[in-house]
């Protein structure tokens, strides 16, 4: 059980988030915070949390090298700490790109980043990681919004353990193949691909009551994932599924909210396909 409140100054300078409360199973407290503002150059976040298993903590700082309405790129670098049984620090740097253009209901948003981590973790060899990603939204030109996304995460560690590179399947994150159990594939090297087509549903625009809480869109998706992880990259290891979503997205308390998203997932070689439930990202661009 727990408390939340989060906040904003007029501009959106700066935002907090704070969690926290007791743990009744452990009876022990926890909390989880986050801070950023972009009122001054270079921009700064910081965060942290403590459970009953450890703690984590850490700051980013970012510079803006490119700002305009269609073009945007940045540097950034960070550092956090954590212990949980045993104690981890990443040091990391990145670059992150942005682009939009736009033509009547016709819209091409792309963004590539680029990723350097040293993790070092008590009593082990340290560990680099260089990861790519990009992503293309193409909302085609028609009365109701219909968008193409493309996708794709390229990454390289020189773990020796596979389970402390990367790790593919399950539902989230940039190494996601849908239909797929987490922890399906994991190595020092892996790429990642997918594509997908979405359709939006309902406009349902829908309070509950004077809470700000609100059914916001339905929306539906067609995709296809496919990826290989392993200390070589081969054709002979490719992981492929495909499937349908359903998100509902949601306001909340003004600034935005959750998508729940339902949907089913088959992965080749697989047995039965996969139903799942979860809470992430919207599936439709916002426009």
């Amino acid at each position: 059980m727990g408390i939340t409140t989060n906040g904003t100054d007029a501009l959106f300078a700066q935002t907090y988030n704070f969690n926290g409360g007791w743990d009744l199973d452990a009876q022990a407290p926890w909390f989880d915070f986050f801070y950023n503002t972009s009122s001054f150059m270079p921009t700064f976040t910081m965060f942290g949390g403590m459970s009953d298993g450890g703690y984590y903590a850490g700051s980013n700082v970012g510079y803006p090298l490119v700002l305009s309405n269609t073009l945007n790129m940045n540097v950034s670098a960070g550092y956090q700490r954590s212990q949980f049984g045993q104690l981890s620090e990443t040091f990391s740097a990145n670059f992150a790109m942005n682009s939009g253009r736009a033509f009547d209901l016709f819209n091409d948003q792309f963004n590539l980043s680029v990723s350097a981590a040293l993790n070092v973790v008590e009593g082990l060899d340290p560990i680099q990681r260089v990861t790519t990603s990009w992503q293309d939204t193409l909302r085609l030109p028609l009365d109701t919004p219909n968008v193409i996304k493309l996708r794709f995460t390229g990454a390289w560690s020189d773990a020796q353990d596979p389970k402390f590179g990367f790790v593919l399947g399950g539902l989230q994150g940039p190494f996601r193949i849908r239909g797929f159990d987490r922890g399906i594939q994991a190595g020092k090297l892996a790429a990642v691909a997918g594509i997908a087509y979405n359709h939006h549903i309902a406009r349902i625009e829908k309070g509950v009551s004077l809470w700000p809480v609100f059914l916001d869109d339905l929306n539906g998706s067609l995709f296809v994932d496919a990826g290989v992880a392993g200390d070589e990259l081969g054709l002979e290891g490719v992981l492929l599924s495909y499937g349908a979503e359903l998100g509902l997205s949601f306001n909340l308390n003004y600034f935005g909210g959750p998508t729940l998203r339902v949907g089913v997932a088959h992965g080749l070689g697989q047995a039965m396909p996969t139903l799942y439930v979860a809470l992430g990202q919207a599936i439709l661009a916002s426009w």
